[in-house]
């Protein structure tokens, strides 16, 4: 909403299918609150959804082509959901600062360990809305407990 409140455009990414309903979901609850709140000079019209698909061979390179062309004056606004599933985000993001140097990037992704080198990160440590018996069974899961890419809350 800051980014918004400050006159920029905002593109709401989704990285992949499984990340498509939070992203509408985000990009629908972020319209809502720009058109019920009415603040002066934020436009519905500055906010974006962009999809792709970082598993498809070419899904890397639409995205940064789309990146590209929605920068405005050099700068571009950037919330991604399921981050981890850029196959090198490392890579993509180093490419994607070469040609849009004033990147501001907000990226959620369970994986901690994929974290490209210098990033600031948050990691959440308790569920916000899930129930004990909810939380529970994701600790069990066996690809949480055998790569250990998943932060424990405990």
């Amino acid at each position: 909403m800051e980014w918004l409140r400050c006159g920029h455009h905002v593109h709401v990414v989704s990285t992949c299918t499984q990340s498509r309903a939070a992203c509408r979901m985000l990009y629908y609850l972020l319209l809502r609150a720009v058109s019920t709140q009415q603040l002066a000079g934020v436009s519905p019209n500055k906010l974006h959804f962009l999809q792709h698909d970082f598993f498809v061979p070419e899904g890397s390179k639409k995205a940064l082509d789309d990146f590209v062309k929605a920068a405005t004056k050099g700068s571009l606004y950037v919330l991604a959901d399921e981050a981890q599933w850029i196959v090198d985000i490392n890579i993509f993001c180093d490419e994607v600062l070469r040609q849009v140097p004033l990147l501001h990037l907000w990226a959620a992704s369970y994986f901690f360990k994929n974290t490209p080198a210098g990033w600031q990160v948050e990691c959440l440590t308790r569920p916000l809305r899930s129930p004990p018996a909810v939380v529970r069974e994701v600790e069990q899961d066996a690809s949480f407990v055998r790569d250990g890419a998943v932060q424990s809350v405990h």
